[in-house]
């Protein structure tokens, strides 16, 4: 929904992107009631804690920008890592060139087989995009939110069971409803966004 309120500001961005994930059970769940084609959901938290504990060795070196230098901690003292390289730039970087260009140097001067991006949508996705265009860098770039302060604990994720059944949703809202309750009624709009989809591409119903 963000892309469809900033289509000609993001678009740009998420073309240069190698690989876009579904993150919500419930678009999911949506779109299949609707005889639509949709990938199988990918969390960033669920993909950033399986690079972690089955992927990524603990002497294995890692960039993180973004979070905070707590969830760092957690994360480093969780999984027993030695070779972190941690920058967390200021609060509305996006919008300063110089901390912009800061954060691409930063990830050229700690090569790491992953770089991950925990600003929150859509600056890190601004970032990663810099980060292309910039060319000398290696790696593979994950745009993960908030993945690495739930998984390091210093943010409280839903109960599996509570993921499991798509009800994420309500568990953030509960525990953040002026937030998160806005932020989820505007998302509300994918609804009808999903039907015009239906009709628009005539699609079978997925196997």
């Amino acid at each position: 929904m963000r892309f469809a309120r900033q289509r000609e500001q993001l678009q740009g961005f998420y073309a240069k992107a190698g690989a876009l994930l579904l993150d919500s059970r419930i678009v999911r769940r949506l779109g299949l009631a609707l005889g639509l084609r949709v990938p199988p959901v990918t969390t960033g938290s669920d993909l950033t804690a399986e690079l972690f504990q089955h992927w990524i060795a603990p002497d294995e070196p890692v960039t993180i920008i973004g979070t905070t230098t707590k969830s760092v901690a957690y994360l480093i003292r969780k999984f027993s890592l030695t070779r972190v390289a941690h920058f967390a730039p200021a609060f509305g970087f996006e919008t300063k060139p110089q901390i912009i260009d800061d954060c691409v140097e930063f990830a050229r001067q700690h090569p790491a087989r992953f770089v991950f991006l925990a600003c929150g949508a859509p600056r890190q996705e601004l970032l990663a995009y810099r980060m292309h265009e910039a060319g000398g860098l290696t790696g593979v770039g994950l745009c993960i939110g908030a993945a690495i302060d739930q998984i390091g604990g210093a943010e409280r994720r839903a109960p599996a069971w509570i993921r499991a059944a798509g009800l994420e949703w309500s568990w953030r809202i509960a525990r953040e409803p002026r937030r998160m309750g806005l932020r989820y009624w505007s998302n509300l709009a994918i609804i009808p966004a999903l039907v015009r989809e239906r009709f628009r591409t005539g699609n079978a119903p997925a196997a």
